[in-house]
C-alpha cells in the first residue's frame, strides 16, 4: 500500500471533521521524494480544519500548502483533475497547482534539501 487512508483512523477522522476551520496542520511522509499526490489535493481541499499540509521527503525536501483567506477548494479540485488527464498525471497536475498557487488561494512552498560534497 503507498498511502494510510484517513477513513480507517477514527481518532484521524472525527478531528478532521469536527475542528474548526483552518486549525489542523497536517504532516506526513512521502518516501518515495514525490510532492503532494491527489488523494492528498483531495483531503486538503474537503476538510475544512486543514490548514496547512506538509509532505515531508526521505530526501529532506518538504512540500508545504496552506490555505489563504480566498481559498475554494472545489476550484482546486477542478484545476487538478484538468491537469491530471494528460499522459504525465499527477506530477503534471501538481506542478501545475504549485505554479498557479496563488490564483488557486493557496501558498505553496518546495524547500529542497541542499547535499553538501
Amino acid at each position: 500500500m503507498n498511502f494510510v487512508p484517513l477513513n480507517e483512523n477514527e481518532d484521524a477522522r472525527n478531528l478532521l471533521k469536527y475542528s474548526e476551520r483552518n486549525t489542523l496542520i497536517f504532516m506526513h511522509n512521502h518516501p518515495r521524494n514525490t510532492p503532494f499526490s491527489g488523494a492528498d489535493l483531495s483531503s486538503f481541499a474537503k476538510f475544512k480544519a486543514i490548514y496547512t499540509m506538509t509532505a515531508i521527503c526521505n530526501d529532506g525536501t518538504i512540500h508545504m500548502l496552506r490555505k489563504r483567506s480566498d481559498f475554494d477548494g472545489e476550484k482546486l479540485l477542478l484545476e487538478y483533475n484538468k491537469w491530471a488527464k494528460g499522459k504525465q498525471g499527477d506530477f503534471t497536475a501538481i506542478k501545475m497547482i504549485a505554479k498557479r498557487a496563488r490564483s488557486l488561494g493557496l501558498t505553496y512552498r518546495c524547500s529542497v534539501k541542499r547535499r553538501s560534497n
